[in-house]
């Protein structure tokens, strides 16, 4: 009858005899085991395994880049984390606390081990590395000779290696792993090794060692994903390493993985293809395979990619017209990939500029770059060449629209109406051409996208052909205007500097310089009249002369821009001799021309020809700045008389108040003397114009661009001097009231980098509009959620009558108080309910430099001092 209290009552000694961590018995350590694993340990370990997977899940794989062997947190993606690994970090110091056994010397609790393991994984996903090999080390020196650790310890050890290399400490890194790696190990040991071997190699560009390893890992894997990752990786690397056979059959052992992602399917065979040795192998194997995913409706948004990598293997088989027609197909069919636009008008544009068809060049790289991203490899190069490239299509076409000036002089009004009469017809007819091919091209793009949106669909239809739906074709043209905008219905709509055609729209600086901007403006601006025409016809001997001239420095320039820009001796030479044949007796350029011949046939070696221009320089033109330059003598080029002419007309409106008309002479300046001595003038004087408007921003700009383009003159060296004061001025007006940073005037106060001295977080907000109080409860609350075992401290003064300071003491070093700026900045939305965020300022500062703020009074000195931080 009493038995069951009995034994309930012998339970509960049992259980309180077992709680006490100081007797080596066999039920002591095993209820410690059992309460640390699914108490504190299991509750930390979740928090871990969350905070992982949440940031894991947001993983996104650029295929064009190499897919990482390691996704882990960067110092500022780690702030999303803290908080569940702070919670991991603390379930497993209680561990410690509550359940440690040790006796002999020995740890009897094997999770103690785990616990202290799961710190230095909190703390590695933390970014905190230093603290991460702190805790590696504990483990390695207290329990490394414990059998019933060396697991932990292992993993330890290879934690210790992946912050080093982390940290670039690859001759630490180097000697744990020769450590730790061997083919004994167990398989998900061995898995892990050969991984971070191939981390430590990749990550200092041993391209050749990491393949090897990724190689070996990729075997190992057990878990899908992991494997269909690195057998893709190793492709890359083979790829990267040149061995483009290789590297297609790695690619094919993705595929054969069936990868549960499509994407990664999709990549896989685009890559496989684009590594395909046409030189080794049929290229219909090839062909066949592309083919049939052209056909697959799951690729309607990939299609683009396809005819890219296939006109790809056109050009390795040298047929260039095929490879051009897959060019354009990959271009038309694109949806949503500009990248990949980019790369087809890129690809497009180096075939023509491979065979010298620099105009139709310039157009497709004008394209390239005005879609690809601006982080796009090699961008800045590219838009070098484009900006070559748009310097010879200007000189091309100023020398088409003269040429086609000067056949028209001397004809008789009737002649000229019924030329003109036919141009604008035929004008016509190509814009009504264009618009139709516009507007299909639309349809088209509004197909693929409906496609790609909604897949292939069943069932039954109209029969009425798919266009004709006016649904469809105003999604069509909303697709259109989308990604093109509004365009005028004419070819060539995509270029910025579209080719001259017949008697497109002349600009008015062909018009005599003489002329009023309300004259300019009388001009029939209708290019669909005959009138607009005739009003920019050459009327005069003085119009063909200035005519002639322009057409013989775009011609000089023209050789110039091959010689310097492209680098192609032999089209300069032909752009020079074309010009000696018709400008050489009267251009005012030839001095110029026949130097610029003397130089290229210097460096082609070409003596003959070099002392035959040079005995002409010096002869003809003895008394040139050139002749002077062959001399020896430090002369540079005068000035043409009718440069200086021009600029001085320029400068004299400038003076006398008229800023319109001497920004429109400045224009006509640039675009007819584009090599012109007086540019640093020039560009100075536009920046005074813009100055009389008042905008300060603008006139900084302007300012800037002198500084830049022209270093080294006279003009670069006075616009940085109106910067300094322009500047100056700017930072050390009144700001708006109750500001929250200070209001008092910038001067130059030496602050102190101290960065192992404590710091503090400051949040300078206005005294009025700001809830102080329930700010301090919020910040108490986001310290207590990010940094629990920190330690941190809230206080709150006055700075001026306007401006408080909330201030977070207990930052040991700057490392940590940029960490906490970084979380603040990144997880404290919730907070700016409190107070006015476009008026405060938010900032870290050491603890001497905060001194000398608080006592000086020179808040805005440091927020300008810490901006270069």
């Amino acid at each position: 009858m009493f038995y069951p209290k009995r034994i309930i009552i012998t339970a509960a000694v049992l259980l309180l005899a077992s709680c006490s961590t100081t007797k080596d018995r066999w039920v002591n350590r095993k209820y410690h085991e059992v309460t640390s694993h699914y108490n504190a340990y299991f509750n930390g370990e979740e928090a871990f395994n969350e905070a992982v997977d949440q940031f894991q899940t947001g993983e996104e794989w650029d295929f064009e880049q190499f897919l990482p062997i390691y996704f882990w947190p960067d110092a500022d993606q780690a702030s999303g984390l803290f908080a569940k690994m702070d919670r991991a970090i603390e379930k497993s110091a209680k561990v410690v606390k509550k359940h440690s056994m040790v006796f002999g010397g020995k740890q009897k609790n094997e999770y103690i081990f785990k616990a202290y393991l799961l710190i230095a994984r909190s703390r590695f996903y933390k970014h905190e590395l230093i603290q991460t090999l702190e805790a590696t080390a504990y483990i390695e020196d207290n329990f490394g000779r414990l059998e019933l650790a060396e697991d932990e310890v292992f993993w330890a050890k290879l934690l210790a290696a992946q912050t080093h290399v982390r940290m670039e400490n690859y001759f630490q890194a180097e000697q744990h792993l020769d450590e730790l790696y061997t083919k004994k190990l167990p398989k998900d040991q061995l898995f892990e090794a050969q991984k971070t071997q191939a981390y430590f190699h990749f990550s200092q560009g041993r391209w050749s060692e990491a393949q090897a390893w990724v190689a070996s890992a990729a075997q190992s894997a057990s878990v899908k994903s992991e494997k269909v990752r690195l057998t893709y990786l190793n492709a890359q690397l083979l790829a990267k390493l040149g061995k483009g056979y290789e590297s297609a059959l790695a690619y094919e052992n993705v595929l054969k993985l069936h990868p549960d992602d499509y994407d990664i399917t999709f990549s896989a065979q685009i890559k496989r293809a684009e590594n395909f040795d046409v030189f080794m192998e049929d290229i219909s194997i090839i062909e066949k395979a592309l083919k049939k995913m052209l056909k697959d409706d799951k690729n309607i948004t990939y299609r683009d990619q396809i005819y890219y990598v296939w006109a790809l293997k056109e050009l390795d088989l040298e047929r260039y017209p095929e490879a051009e027609v897959k060019l354009r197909q990959s271009i038309a069919s694109s949806v949503d990939n500009p990248r990949q636009k980019g790369k087809s008008y890129l690809k497009l544009a180096g075939i023509e500029f491979d065979f010298r068809a620099f105009v139709n060049a310039q157009a497709y790289y004008d394209s390239a770059v005005s879609v690809l991203p601006p982080e796009y490899p090699g961008l800045d190069t590219l838009e070098e060449r484009t900006s070559v490239l748009n310097d010879l299509v200007a000189q091309l076409k100023t020398i088409a629209l003269e040429d086609s000036l000067q056949s028209m002089y001397g004809m008789s009004d009737q002649v000229l109406r019924q030329k003109f009469e036919d141009h604008i017809e035929a004008k016509k007819a190509r814009e009504a051409a264009s618009a139709r091919r516009a507007e299909l091209a639309a349809m088209r793009a509004a197909e693929n996208a409906l496609l790609a949106d909604a897949g292939p669909q069943a069932g039954g239809g109209s029969g009425q052909w798919y266009f004709y739906n006016p649904t469809v074709r105003a999604k069509g043209v909303a697709a259109f205007k989308r990604t093109w905008g509004n365009r005028t219905l004419e070819d060539h709509w995509r270029t910025k500097d579209k080719p001259v055609q017949g008697f497109a729209a002349l600009p008015q600086d062909v018009q005599d310089t003489s002329n009023t901007d309300s004259t300019k403006a009388l001009l029939p601006s209708d290019d669909n009249s005959v009138d607009y025409y005739l009003a920019r016809v050459l009327k005069s001997d003085g119009d063909l002369k200035a005519s002639l001239q322009r057409e013989a420095s775009a011609k000089s320039e023209l050789g110039f821009i091959y010689k310097d820009g492209l680098k192609d001796k032999n089209e300069a030479e032909l752009a020079w001799a074309g010009y000696m044949n018709e400008f050489a007796p009267y251009a005012q350029t030839t001095p110029k021309v026949l130097y610029g011949q003397y130089l290229l046939y210097t460096e082609t070696e070409a003596e003959e020809k070099r002392e035959f221009v040079k005995s002409t320089l010096l002869t003809t033109y003895a008394n040139s700045p050139y002749a002077a330059l062959l001399r020896g003598e430090k002369k540079g080029p005068a000035i043409p008389l009718e440069e200086s002419k021009s600029y001085d007309a320029a400068f004299a409106a400038y003076e006398s108040g008229q800023f319109k008309s001497a920004t429109d002479q400045l224009n006509a300046f640039t675009a007819a003397y584009p090599s012109s001595a007086l540019l640093p003038k020039t560009g100075l004087l536009k920046a005074y114009i813009t100055g009389v408007s008042g905008d300060l921003d603008a006139t900084i700009n302007d300012l800037q661009r002198v500084v830049k383009t022209y270093a080294g003159t006279e003009e670069a060296t006075r616009a940085s001097q109106l910067l300094n004061m322009l500047q100056d001025e700017e930072s050390g007006g009144e700001e708006a009231p109750n500001r929250g940073t200070g209001d008092l005037k910038v001067n130059k106060v030496d602050f102190q980098q101290q960065p192992n001295a404590p710091h503090k977080f400051i949040l300078a907000i206005p005294a009025e509009n700001s809830k102080i109080n329930e700010l301090r409860n919020a910040l108490a609350d986001f310290n207590k959620e990010f940094f629990k075992f920190d330690n941190l401290r809230i206080q709150n003064i006055f700075y001026d009558q306007n401006t408080q300071l909330i201030i977070i003491s207990g930052l040991r070093t700057k490392e940590k108080a940029v960490v906490y700026l970084n979380t603040f900045n990144q997880q404290g939305a919730a907070l700016e309910q409190y107070y006015p965020k476009a008026q405060s300022a938010g900032f870290y500062i050491n603890n001497p430099n905060f001194g000398k703020v608080y006592r000086d009074k020179v808040l805005k000195e440091y927020l300008q001092y810490f901006d270069t931080l």
